[in-house]
């Protein structure tokens, strides 16, 4: 026995867009441990050998220069607030002279910090350095890196600036701690101009709750439920919950089912979305579901595919080797799951004939009950 149902599909996805805004960072700054020298040690290649890439001749700013870095801790109590640039507010730290004496003789090591809180991995941190001597690099610290990672090509050196890195890839969701790593490796000068770009995101606004249509287009789920439905035309509900900047916002749905005096029921859909920022919206969608008033009907799938009534396709009588083909399909308006109690009786008759009697009796859970029985003979 087939049946046939109404489809209810339930379902939630969940999507942030981004309302971007561009964001003020704040920089402090370290002078290193001690002096935030780093000097080879008595017996050591001299720096200049040290720098060494793998080919080609030393570079200032040479990036092999950062693994002798001592970051101090976040909350180490010398970092200061760092110097801007009194016209565009962003980073800018010079000295005439480092504490370098003579060329590649030591790596004077300044570092900078500032932490940024992420909601959405759509937001962006881009740093453009227009200015260093000698050498810059950026790492990001956070749960995915928690020894730091940075772009690889994203260093920055003398006479080759202005360069950009993006960090974003770096980014997580939550605190990301950004330290930028400048040393000197000589006597005259010792700089960092650096412009930092963190387009963010701006959550003024509650999630919206839309619901997918068959087609994949969406509508708001307010425009999308009907005041009732006939019964066995219950509505496909396929939840997308949108926000403008949280990647995952919470719904907590609760739905009420309430039978009616006259038979129909009142189905109440009470839905609160809230996201990351405290933005909560509650939602409540009511409607009717008729009563179940019909009861089962009983079909026969022909060998095409096609439908009959039972009652249409039965006939009074077939020839020796013409049986008919019984492929049940029981169909409920309302009821997924009908009930189909048969009984078969086979009679021979007299004349060497055979009645054969086909009782079947349907209900479905609303308790409506339909007996139909069919009688054919065969020769």
């Amino acid at each position: 026995m087939r049946t046939a149902r109404p489809l209810l599909i339930i379902s939630l996805f969940l999507i942030s867009i981004s309302a971007a805004f561009s964001q003020t960072v704040t920089w402090e700054m370290h002078h290193g441990q001690g002096l935030g020298i780093f000097v080879p040690p008595p017996g050591s290649p001299p720096i200049i050998d040290i720098l060494k890439e793998l080919v080609g001749n030393p570079q200032h700013g040479d990036p092999g220069g950062f693994q002798y870095a001592e970051i101090p801790p976040a909350d180490d109590p010398a970092w200061e607030l760092a110097p801007v640039d009194p016209e565009d507010g962003e980073l800018c730290f010079r000295l005439d002279r480092s504490k370098v004496d003579g060329s590649f003789a030591a790596l004077d090591f300044t570092y900078f910090q500032t932490v940024i809180t992420v909601s959405n991995l759509s937001e962006r941190l881009i740093i453009r350095y227009n200015q260093v001597d000698d050498g810059v690099r950026a790492y990001v610290f956070n749960e995915a890196h928690p020894e730091g990672a940075f772009i690889e090509g994203g260093d920055a050196r003398l006479y080759f600036t202005p360069v950009e890195t993006d960090l974003s890839s770096l980014l997580v969701p939550g605190e990301n701690r950004i330290v930028l790593v400048q040393f000197d490796d000589s006597h005259t000068e010792n700089y960092l101009k650096a412009i930092t770009t963190y387009v963010g995101c701006d959550d003024t606004e509650a999630p919206q709750i839309f619901n997918v249509l068959a087609d994949g287009s969406t509508v708001l789920f307010s425009e999308y439920i009907q005041a009732s439905y006939d019964c066995g035309e219950e509505p496909e509900i396929d939840l997308l919950v949108v926000d403008d900047c949280d990647q995952n916002p919470v719904l907590d749905p609760a739905v009420t089912v309430t039978p009616n005096v006259d038979g129909t029921t009142t189905v109440t859909l009470d839905y609160t979305v809230s996201d990351a920022a405290g933005n909560t919206n509650q939602e409540v969608y009511t409607y009717v579901s008729s009563q179940d008033t019909e009861a089962p009907q009983i079909f026969n799938v022909l060998s095409d595919g096609s439908t009959v009534l039972f009652s249409e396709y039965i006939q009074e009588s077939y020839d020796c080797g013409e049986e008919p083909e019984i492929d049940l399909l029981v169909v409920d308006d309302c009821d997924p799951n009908p009930v189909l109690v048969p009984a078969v009786e086979v009679s021979p008759n007299p004349d060497g004939s055979i009645t054969v009697t086909l009782d079947y009796t349907v209900s479905d859970a609303t308790g409506n009950t339909n007996q139909e029985v069919y009688t054919y003979v065969s020769s």
